[in-house]
């Protein structure tokens, strides 16, 4: 154990290096610049939240949370690849994704002509409509693509040569779907990922990867447009969209505000709990009994049975209720990975044990990219990926929450690219002894 604290981390596998660099990303990007913000800015999430926190408080959890990752990231190491994980070789073929793009592209249709963009914040819940055979698979399939998209960037330009044709049909069906269907400001960053590996597998140009200074500010440009993207159809989500074009063309401050705000809760959320929820057990057994209802609740819809509607049945909601004076119907805000630690039993106690969780979920995220040279903006995107995994996590628990299937999905990809990678070694092996 002490050689490996000792060893410097460019002797660690790829896996380990990667998994660390998208810990940094996640961490800049939603607490680092967040932070900073309040610092020049001020803390504009003080004005219309409940009960201002200590940041220098929120600060070194969050640093202590981050070190304790790392360390556990790169310990890990040694145990890489000792799990035998489950593999279905046939999930992520290249006709099998096809054939799912199309069947995705079909109900994304049915979803813009049925209910539109504000379907999630002001439309009728799942339970409450008549298509719930068409929204579930929808979102299943949207899980799918962002996997999908992961399994993609882990190619080689090689390996993608064989069925390029296939492969760029399949991503372009997933993004038009995704067009259509889209509901946060997360579809941007799906359709926009998804037009980055079309250009890759197309002309062969993996121009954002690129380490010369065109392709490092290629990349700042991508991600700023898509940033500004996300941003608008975040807001126009919850306002509409007249009324989001009106905001962008008069009043540049609000928009930063606003921005400033959609990046700050994991930061307030963590700051919040590290000041008021230190030691709270109780919050932690009402998040264990409100994802138990929720999974009870998704159960009675599926199987049609009347059910009643708790608006407090998520870690989401449930972190909302605590940091908000007067929470929106039908609204939620993820802790993040920080603050996710106060809804686990025994709360901050049990955050050693959580971690460790974390850590693998970073390394099998890594794992299935390691030999890919990710840029900027794939790295966002990997930090995206395990935001979407980790930022409620103890919802990850609920077998009907898309979490836990995107949670399936992944380790199902991880064993078919271990199997994939395994049987390349044994080839080699074989052709080195005949030699």
């Amino acid at each position: 154990m002490a050689n490996l604290r000792r060893t410097p981390l460019s002797h660690k596998s790829e896996t380990t290096k990667l998994a660390v660099r998208i810990l940094a990303t996640y961490f800049f990007v939603y607490y680092g610049i967040p932070l900073l913000l309040v610092v020049f800015f001020g803390p504009s999430l003080d004005a219309i939240l409940r009960y201002p926190p200590s940041y220098f408080r929120g600060f070194i959890l969050i640093s202590c949370v981050f070190l304790l990752i790392w360390f556990l990231i790169v310990q890990l190491d040694k145990y890489n690849g000792r799990i035998k994980l489950p593999k279905i070789p046939l999930l992520f073929n290249p006709f099998t994704s096809m054939f799912l793009s199309a069947l995705f592209i079909l109900l994304s249709a049915y979803f813009w002509t049925s209910f539109g963009l504000a379907f999630r914040q002001t439309g009728d819940r799942i339970g409450d409509t008549e298509a719930l055979g068409v929204l579930v698979p929808l979102y299943a399939l949207t899980g799918y693509y962002s996997l999908y998209i992961i399994y993609i960037m882990g190619k080689s330009d090689d390996a993608l040569e064989r069925y390029k044709s296939v492969t760029v049909i399949t991503i372009l069906l997933f993004m038009m779907g995704s067009i259509l269907s889209i509901q946060a400001s997360s579809g941007i960053i799906l359709i926009m990922m998804g037009l980055i590996q079309i250009i890759r597998v197309a002309v062969n140009q993996d121009f954002l990867r690129s380490r010369t200074t065109s392709g490092r500010i290629g990349a700042i440009f991508i991600v700023s447009i898509a940033g500004l993207f996300a941003l608008f159809i975040g807001i126009s989500n919850k306002i509409g969209i007249e009324s989001t074009l009106a905001i962008f063309n008069s009043d540049n401050s609000r928009v930063f505000s606003i921005f400033q705000n959609r990046l700050s809760y994991h930061l307030f959320s963590a700051s919040y709990h590290a000041t008021y929820n230190l030691l709270n057990m109780d919050l932690a057994m009402q998040a264990a009994s409100d994802v138990g209802y929720n999974i009870q609740h998704r159960i009675d819809v599926l199987l049609g049975r009347p059910t009643t509607f708790n608006e407090v049945s998520s870690v989401k909601r449930l972190n909302y209720e605590q940091i908000s004076w007067q929470p929106r119907d039908r609204t939620g805000t993820a802790p993040g990975i920080v603050g996710s630690l106060f809804f686990y039993p025994f709360g901050l106690f049990s955050a050693p044990l959580v971690c460790v969780f974390y850590a693998y979920m970073f390394r099998t995220v890594a794992a299935v990219v390691k030999d890919a040279n990710c840029g900027i903006f794939e790295l966002l995107y990997l930090a995206f990926i395990i935001g979407s995994l980790l930022d409620v996590s103890l919802d990850i628990l609920n077998p009907l929450d898309p979490a836990f299937l995107r949670l399936i999905l992944l380790l199902f990809l991880l064993g078919q690219v271990e199997s994939v990678a395994g049987k390349a070694k044994d080839k080699y092996r074989k052709a080195y002894k005949q030699i």
